[in-house]
């Protein structure tokens, strides 16, 4: 059987079940669990790579975002302006760990521009060299209704 034959309700019980979780196992302690904190973030971009195997599959994947629990991934290096422009309104993650990345002006714009959409916002990290870190602790003042983790 051909998998374009497959009706959507299959499709997308396929697809919820390529969807990783965030919990990871603490290496020093093989009891305890890591859940969101020292998950891997890019996880949350699975569903790239099947969006973009077909119209149908992209319209599928796209159209039940609430159902497969999609996230937009903001980071350094991601077109974030050009992403929140050209992508549905899912929720988003500011992940930017490396504190030693030198953050362009365009990385900076983009980032501030995400953690202005407050009410998409679900999990922010930051760690960051000093001199960036203020710029982006002032566009923290605010309530962020959806935050799950900062």
């Amino acid at each position: 059987m051909f998998i374009y034959i497959l009706d959507d309700d299959s499709l997308l019980n396929i697809f919820s079940f390529c969807r990783p979780g965030l919990i990871d196992m603490d290496k020093t302690d093989p009891d305890s669990l890591l859940i969101l904190r020292g998950g891997h973030w890019a996880r949350e971009l699975w569903w790239y790579k099947l969006a973009n195997v077909c119209r149908r599959w992209r319209y599928l994947i796209l159209g039940s975002g609430l159902h497969l629990n999609l996230r937009l991934r903001c980071t350094y290096g991601t077109p974030v302006a050009d992403m929140l422009a050209h992508s549905p309104p899912l929720p988003l993650i500011i992940d930017c760990l490396d504190e030693h990345h030198e953050i362009t002006a365009e990385e900076e714009a983009g980032l501030i521009l995400a953690l202005q959409q407050r009410d998409r916002v679900r999990r922010i990290r930051l760690r960051m060299s000093l001199p960036n870190l203020p710029r982006f602790i002032m566009a923290l003042e605010n309530e962020f209704p959806a935050l799950e983790y900062l």
